[in-house]
């Protein structure tokens, strides 16, 4: 296949041209016998689809080949759509949705574009989404209020899809950090997170929105994320914690 479309041409759309070749490539590929052994399209010869074997013109290969992708120029056809998930979510005011977006390809294959794809929102004001970096596709509700989550091909064509978020006014209760007790040798990192419980019953991982410290410096140290790293042997704890102090929680950390 040769795509001259230009529209297709960005970061989104190369994955989706690769997975085309691929496919395309896969499907195509043929044998002297399967072509019937003769020679190849363009050459000049006896045609034995005529009954006298004599041959009414020369075949030009060229022009067989524009008539083959003149469609492909006047209309490209979609090869997969793109999801974005979840497609509707409520979170609390000031708390964080990571949100992914996936291409469906039509042979059922699926490919993560959540880092390819440009994310934005409806309404800034009732809630933002990180477009870069490690955090792509994070989005931080602002306001309360109901808005739309976009995601979008780089490249400005109609691909893309959209998802929802709700923001709600609950609060947040109650604080667990894990692991506990959390292990690391010095010079080593480990995850910590922490999930919370709010004041509508329900609960998230709220690890990216709270405060994150440790009992003693000299011994660990830990980053906005929740990511301990160990400088000393000896015994200390991590702490989560949310902005007023009202929830707050800890883990014993062992620097090995």
């Amino acid at each position: 296949m040769i795509v001259k479309n230009p529209a297709v041409i960005s970061a989104l759309a190369l994955v989706v041209a690769f997975a085309t070749v691929a496919a395309c490539s896969s499907s195509s590929t043929s044998t002297p016998a399967e072509d019937g052994g003769g020679d190849s399209a363009g050459a000049t010869g006896p045609d034995a689809s005529t009954p006298d074997g004599t041959v009414s013109g020369d075949v030009d290969a060229g022009a067989a080949a524009d008539a083959s992708i003149a469609d492909v120029d006047a209309a490209p056809v979609p090869i997969g759509t793109i999801v974005v998930a979840p497609t509707t979510a409520s979170v609390p005011a000031g708390y964080s949705q990571p949100y992914l977006a996936t291409l469906m390809l039509n042979d059922g294959g699926k490919i993560d574009v959540t880092t390819l794809v440009n994310w934005s929102t409806g309404d800034a004001g009732a809630a933002t989404i990180t477009n870069a970096g490690a955090d792509k596709g994070l989005a931080k509700a602002v306001a309360l209020g109901t808005t739309t989550i976009v995601a979008a091909d780089p490249g400005g064509t109609a691909v893309g899809a959209t998802a929802s978020i709700v923001v709600n006014g609950a609060t947040l209760t109650n604080l667990l950090v894990s692991p506990s007790p959390g292990n690391v040798m010095v010079g080593k990192t480990l995850q910590f997170n922490a999930t919370g419980t709010f004041s509508d019953a329900t609960a998230r991982r709220v690890t990216k929105d709270v405060n994150w410290t440790t009992g003693d410096g000299t011994l660990a140290t830990i980053d906005a994320n929740g990511l301990a790293t160990g400088v000393k042997a000896g015994t200390t704890f991590s702490t989560a914690s949310n902005a007023t102090m009202s929830a707050i929680d800890s883990a014993t950390l062992i620097v090995q």
